[in-house]
């Protein structure tokens, strides 16, 4: 049987805003926090204004230590489609950190997650730095869940920070076939570690580091990949990787071979909460060989080998609110390429792109 859902909406009435009024503030003056306010007088009245407004001005002590600052919203009736908004605060006191206590973390060592955290002892409780601590460690993927909440201690002024974290796993091991028209027959094993610790020799595993293998063989390619990343390098925000390959790309051409084999190494650093920069060098070997006899006079001018030394730099804007499941924000991106230095392969070249995010749809 087939049914048919039937929705009935009633819009109702349109209002529109006959004034706006903030109350209960003494730390703050109603100028300085009108300038967040999205929702104005004279303009339709819009629920989802309502609640930014909220967390604009929760944010606003939040981040200035008034952990415990809540707001009340009144909606009154002022004539017909008129609605008049108040906002009462209740501002709380200022509060710092006293200790930052982690549980659950039975795999990863605590200075994983410490290293993530954009607060410390001693500061004042940012609301704010916590919800990007937070955000950091749901982002490692490391955990299945992460609650992070203040609890008061018996030192006035001060509140403990509690990180309860529940792990999951983060090794991977992925095989596979597959058949395309540029490489043919291809079957491939991958063993991926995301956690992993290259100083712990029992199981290698709660250092925060990443390990890559990837192997991948076909009729018409080879392929070796070998990557470890270091995200911390000498105990500093500074991403260290080094990768090892090897790339056998007979579907290149059907005239030659083409064979690189090389190492790469590279750093990234962040640039505050949302960009970094990122720069790579790769030394490589380029083989071509396997001249066809039907191939030109081009192409066979190129046989040899030949060593490329590059250096690759980008700098990134990303805003997503999840790398993992994006509903919101943007990711820019812009980077330049040289090749040549020490090597016999000169090229230059560019590149920019970026993408923006929206609820339930991606665009660009």
């Amino acid at each position: 049987k087939e049914y048919k859902a039937l929705y009935v909406i009633n819009e109702g009435a349109k209002y529109d805003v006959s004034g706006v009024k903030i109350s209960g503030n003494t730390i703050f003056t109603t100028e300085v926090l009108m300038q967040g306010i999205k929702t104005e007088p004279g303009f339709p009245y819009v629920g989802s204004f309502i609640k930014a407004d909220e967390k604009m001005v929760q944010d606003y002590y939040g981040s200035r230590g008034y952990a415990d600052a809540r707001v009340e919203t009144s909606i009154l009736e002022t004539g017909a489609g008129q609605v008049a908004v108040a906002y009462n605060i209740t501002e709380g006191t200022k509060s710092y950190i006293s200790k930052v206590n982690i549980s659950g973390n039975s795999v990863t060592k605590d200075e994983v997650i410490r290293r993530e955290l954009p607060f410390a002892p001693g500061e004042e409780l940012n609301t704010v730095k916590i919800e990007a601590g937070k955000s950091r460690l749901q982002n490692l993927n490391y955990f299945s869940s992460v609650d992070m909440r203040n609890t008061p201690t018996t030192a006035p002024g001060y509140k403990d920070v509690d990180i309860n974290v529940q792990e999951q796993s983060t090794g991977t091991v992925n095989f596979g076939a597959g058949f395309s028209s540029i490489d043919s027959i291809t079957g491939f094993i991958q063993v991926t570690q995301t956690n992993f610790d290259i100083r712990d020799w029992k199981d290698f595993r709660g250092g925060g580091q990443r390990f890559n293998a990837n192997i991948r063989a076909g009729a018409l390619r080879r392929d070796v990949t070998i990557s470890w990343t270091e995200p911390w390098f000498l105990g500093r925000e500074l991403a260290l990787t080094v990768e090892a390959f090897y790339h056998n790309l007979y579907y290149l051409s059907n005239f030659f071979n083409q064979t690189n084999v090389g190492v790469s190494s590279g750093l990234r650093k962040r640039l505050g909460e949302h960009s970094y920069i990122e720069s790579t060098y790769t030394l490589q070997q380029i083989k071509i060989d396997s001249i066809a006899s039907g191939a030109s006079a081009l192409i066979a001018q190129e046989a040899g080998s030949y060593i490329q030394s590059k250096i690759d730099t980008n700098f990134v804007h990303d805003t997503r609110d999840s790398v993992f499941i994006t509903r919101s924000g943007h990711k820019l991106e812009a980077g330049i390429l040289l090749s040549g230095l020490g090597g016999d392969v000169p090229v230059y070249g560019g590149n920019i792109g970026g993408q923006q995010f929206n609820i339930g749809r991606c665009a660009f």
